[in-house]
C-alpha cells in the first residue's frame, strides 16, 4: 500500500480522482497512467495536500485545437514551498473547490487539507478541511448557483453552463480579495500549459468542454 503523502511539490493536477504530480520517468513510488490516446506516463500520487491558499487563477489552455479554461490554486506550505494545483475550470472538482472557498467558514490565514472523493452521484469533488473541520459548499438548494440550461446543438441535447461558469469565475475574484495576495510579488502563481513540455497537462476526459 502506498505511503500516505501529505505535501506535494511544484505543479500538480487531478487525474482519475487522484492528485498527481507528473514525473519525467518511473520512480519507486510513481504510478502509471494513460491518456485517452494511449500515451503512458508516470506520476507521483498524493492522498491529500496540506498548504495555505494564496491565489486562484482562471486561464486559457489548448488541447487538440480547442481552447478551454483551466483553474489553478496557488498554495504555500509551512516550509515556504510553492505549489500549484491545476484542473479544468469546466469540472466538478473546480466547482467544488470554488464553492468551498466561498464559504464564510473558510479562514484564509489557516492551512487547508485538500483531498478528492466521489459524491453520491459518483462524481469527483474536492473536500477541504481546516483544523479537522470540513468546509462545506457555500451553496445549496436554498442558496443555489445558476442552473444549467438544456439546449439543442445539431439536434442533440446539450447542457449550456454559461451562466453557471460565469458565476464561478466571478466567485474566484471574490475569494482572491479575501486572500489578499499580490501575485506580482512572485512567479509561483504561473500555471502550467501545453507549452511546458516537461510538465505537460494530460488530457483528462470529462474535464473537456461540452
Amino acid at each position: 500500500m502506498k505511503e500516505n503523502k501529505a505535501i506535494a511539490k511544484d505543479f500538480l493536477q487531478i487525474k482519475n480522482g487522484k492528485i498527481i504530480q507528473i514525473v519525467p520517468e518511473k520512480t519507486e513510488t510513481s504510478s502509471e497512467f494513460e491518456t485517452k490516446t494511449g500515451k503512458k506516463y508516470h506520476a507521483e500520487v498524493y492522498t491529500n495536500l496540506i498548504s495555505c491558499a494564496k491565489y486562484l487563477q482562471v486561464f486559457e489552455d489548448e488541447y487538440d485545437g480547442i481552447t478551454y479554461k483551466k483553474l489553478s490554486l496557488t498554495m504555500q506550505d509551512n516550509n515556504q514551498h510553492w505549489e500549484c494545483l491545476t484542473m479544468s475550470f469546466n469540472s466538478n472538482v473546480a466547482a467544488s473547490l470554488i464553492c468551498r472557498l466561498s464559504n464564510e467558514d473558510f479562514n484564509p490565514l489557516n492551512e487547508l487539507n485538500i483531498g478528492v472523493f466521489k459524491d453520491k452521484e459518483g462524481f469527483d469533488v474536492l473536500f477541504i478541511k481546516q483544523g479537522g473541520i470540513t468546509i462545506k459548499s457555500a451553496f445549496s438548494e436554498v442558496n443555489p448557483l445558476p442552473k444549467w440550461v438544456k439546449t439543442k446543438v445539431n439536434k442533440k441535447d446539450v447542457w449550456d453552463k454559461s451562466e453557471y461558469l460565469d458565476k464561478l469565475e466571478s466567485l474566484c475574484e471574490v475569494i482572491n480579495k479575501r486572500l489578499k495576495f499580490e501575485p506580482e510579488t512572485t512567479s509561483a502563481i504561473n500555471p502550467i500549459t501545453k507549452t511546458d513540455e516537461s510538465l505537460l497537462l494530460i488530457d483528462d476526459g470529462d474535464d473537456m468542454p461540452f
